[in-house]
């Protein structure tokens, strides 16, 4: 039943909270990711935003396991 209850709060917290922000900062990425090739600064700020449209798939993940948010 605990795994049931949880699979339901990851879908809820995918579809309200990491949609909305990967979408957003997919966008800035898509605009920064070509500026990594000559500028070795955005380096580091690029793979942040490339792990926060990947928010999406961290939730599908612990959603189909069933996986607590302390676990």
């Amino acid at each position: 039943m605990r795994k049931c209850l949880w699979t339901i709060f990851w879908i809820v917290v995918l579809i309200f909270v990491a949609y909305p922000i990967a979408f957003f900062f997919a966008e800035i990425y898509v605009l920064l990711c070509p500026l990594q090739g000559c500028c070795d600064g955005c380096t580091g700020l690029v793979e942040f935003l490339i792990k926060l449209t990947q928010l999406p798939l961290a939730c599908a993940r612990n959603a189909a396991s069933g996986k607590s948010l302390c676990s």
